[in-house]
């Protein structure tokens, strides 16, 4: 059996290089930091008690705190480091020693246990991030700081992502920009959730449909990122179409809409009669004067023309109904009807299960704007069966509900005529036409049948 080789820690080396000779083949186990003098002494000076050891290693009774460069040179020279070691040293030392890892497939930083800063923190850039990355399990306490731009990019990879991973557990992120930022609604958001505060403010600029859409976000969720801004802006290439409401909104934000804007109306709405609860009316067909788009209510009386560019508001609205049938029956129209408008005729009051507002329109029986002993004849010859004359006979009239005001029961007092300041009666027969001033986008078309004045026609009738 051989005899295992002689150790020595470097002085003893030392000692017997110059006094019986080294062997031939020896080992040196000492502290790290006595190799480290002994390796910078024999690369300055030459020698070669280092590189004609057999072996080298540490003594070290723990893991140790080394920098870059001596953990290059010891691994260079083949100091096997017993218990470990940790790296001791500025970010861009460790960022260059894992470059030169990669290229020349050495391990120095992957055989470390702990990075650590060599001062109280790793300050780190988004690069050196991406490069610290693969190391984040070793890696000590840090914070990273860069440009917006550069951080965008990588505060929207992939959550599982080893980068997003690292910059995720950073004590701090932080934004060395020194003006306001051009930020998306997405990227402000991004970087809001992502624990990046920017501190020197930043400005919105997105499409307009983007800005409307966070904003009522915020202020369901009671978030910041529209309000937060310090300018907001709109980059929409073309003109964009937008509701009054949206106007509004966005004129209350104090959005800049660059391109400019076209008011875009959403008109919508319910057609019902006038009498009875929740009795609606199928086909009716409603329309903006001057503009083709149509919409026929179904049979819950819902209507929607979807949006409506006009230039000019208020705009008329046209509601028609068709009536197809001759028959008095069918449009509700009996005795009642004709004792009825002559009541009006005369000034009289009507019975109270049928007295409203609207009977002055259903007795105009030819719309003429008021009603007279025509009307009554003329009426009375309809539910006879007679032929009655040019102008006269059933026809619906539509009302919008804003123009009629209601008791506390939610009952019709009165109607606004067509003349300014003047309710319906039987001398002002005819409701204002339709507009719609672009405050709301729900309508309400109340609908009434001429000749029908006590509203007993149904929808089966």
């Amino acid at each position: 059996m051989s005899n295992p080789s002689p150790t020595f820690t470097v002085l003893e080396a030392k000692s017997a290089l110059y006094s019986e000779g080294l062997p031939e083949v020896y080992i040196v186990f000492d502290t790290a930091e006595n190799i480290l003098a002994q390796i910078e002494y024999e690369s300055l000076h030459g020698g070669g008690l280092i590189a004609f050891a057999q072996g080298l290693g540490t003594l070290d009774d723990v893991d140790l705190d080394l920098t870059v460069d001596q953990v290059a040179s010891l691994w260079t020279w083949g100091v096997v480091i017993t218990n470990g070691y940790n790296i001791v040293d500025t970010a861009e030392n460790i960022v260059w020693q894992i470059a030169e890892d990669t290229l020349s497939d050495t391990e120095v930083i992957k055989n470390a246990f702990r990075l650590k800063s060599a001062g109280d923190w790793f300050i780190l850039s988004v690069e050196q991030a991406v490069a610290f990355a693969p190391w984040r399990a070793i890696a000590d306490f840090y914070i990273i700081e860069d440009t917006i731009e550069n951080f965008l990019p990588q505060l929207a990879a992939d959550p599982s992502s080893e980068v997003k991973q690292f910059i995720n557990g950073a004590e701090e992120l932080r934004a060395l920009n020194d003006d306001a930022v051009d930020l998306t609604v997405d990227e402000a958001t991004l970087l809001a959730t992502s624990r990046l505060y920017l501190d020197n403010f930043y400005n919105i600029v997105d499409t307009a449909s983007n800005i409307l859409l966070q904003i009522d976000l915020d202020e369901q969720n009671g978030t910041d990122i529209v309000i937060g801004a310090l300018a907001r802006s709109t980059d929409d290439l073309e003109e964009v179409d937008l509701t009054a409401e949206q106007l509004i909104i966005l004129e209350n934000y104090s959005v800049d809409i660059r391109a400019g804007y076209t008011l875009a109306y959403e008109i919508a709405g319910v057609a019902e009669f006038w009498k009875g609860k929740d009795t609606f009316l199928q086909g009716v067909e409603v329309s903006v004067s001057g503009i083709s788009q149509t919409d026929t209510s179904d049979q819950d009386g819902t209507f929607a023309l979807g949006q409506i560019k006009n230039e000019t508001t208020p705009f008329s609205l046209n509601a028609i109904k068709r009536v197809t049938s001759t028959k008095a029956s069918d449009a509700g129209i009996t005795l009642t009807d004709v004792l009825a408008a002559l009541k009006v005729y005369l000034g009289k009051s009507l019975p109270g299960a049928y007295a409203s507002p609207f009977n002055f329109i259903a007795a105009d029986f030819n719309g003429s704007g008021t009603v007279d002993l025509s009307d009554v004849l003329q009426l009375l010859k309809f539910y006879l069966g007679k032929q009655v004359s040019e102008g006269y006979g059933p026809a619906w009239i539509f009302v919008d509900k804003n123009d009629i005001r209601y008791d506390g029961k939610g009952e019709a007092i009165s109607i606004v005529s067509d003349t300014n300041g003047v309710d319906l009666s039987k001398a002002e027969t005819r409701p204002p036409s339709i507009f719609h001033d672009g405050s709301t986008t729900q309508l309400e078309l109340i609908g009434v049948l001429r000749g029908d004045v006590d509203g007993s026609w149904s929808p089966g009738t």
